[in-house]
């Protein structure tokens, strides 16, 4: 996979956006639809280690196609793109960092204030994850989800020098029902309400969904 990849043309938007939502099983005649094993081997491209010349088609999925547009996280982050056995583009996804003030997790993992700030950097935020609106490929959420999973931590070793112990994320449940996160193992521990930051969330109810990939390892900071 090379540079010239990154301007390969993406298809256009659809009105009813699906992102992440594995339960949407309509047949799309232009893009690609039926069963996982089809379109396997897939291939997941981290932009920062293995090609950072997508990071130009990562930020074009996510400004195309993701109701929050693209914006250049502060500090650390990993995007990664997935790519089906010939190369067709099928979802993009960004890790970047743990959100600040959020007792339902520290409440979850059992950390104690003091712990947080010096911690905080062994979480990963998936702040973005976009499926493209012509990929009716059923249960393709999930295993994205499970493939970077078992591969992230040590991506974030090998760029920023150090693991990453869990990973959060927060989904809007006025548009999707965190289904592919549920089946990834991943636990809902909480509800975020959005009344102030940016617009398009105000108002929104956030569920809060947490998976660990080192239980131990983070728990036991508190010690």
């Amino acid at each position: 996979m090379d540079c010239k990849l990154k301007n390969m043309q993406l298809p256009s938007q659809h009105n009813n956006l699906q992102i992440a939502n594995e339960s949407d099983e309509n047949n799309s005649p232009d893009g690609l639809y039926g069963k996982l094993s089809e379109y396997q081997p897939l291939k997941v491209v981290c932009v920062e280690i293995d090609n950072p010349c997508l990071a130009e088609t990562f930020e074009n999925i996510c400004r195309e196609y993701h109701y929050l547009n693209y914006r250049e996280p502060k500090g650390e982050k990993l995007r990664y793109i997935v790519y089906s056995k010939d190369n067709s583009v099928m979802a993009g996804l960004m890790f970047s960092h743990a959100a600040w003030n959020l007792p339902d997790r520290e409440k979850f993992i059992g950390w104690k204030q003091n712990v947080k700030k010096e911690k905080l950097r062994y979480i990963s935020n998936n702040s973005r994850f976009v499926i493209l609106p012509n990929i009716r490929v059923r249960n393709l959420a999930t295993w994205i989800l499970g493939s970077i999973s078992r591969r992230i931590s040590s991506d974030w070793e090998t760029y920023y020098q150090h693991p990453i112990f869990a990973l959060e994320t927060f989904v809007d449940e006025s548009r999707h029902s965190g289904s592919c996160y549920k089946a990834a193992n991943w636990t809902k521990i909480g509800v975020l309400k959005i009344e102030n930051g940016q617009k398009t969330l105000i108002g929104s109810s956030l569920g809060i969904f947490f998976k660990f990939l080192d239980k131990n390892s983070l728990v036991g900071m508190n010690r």
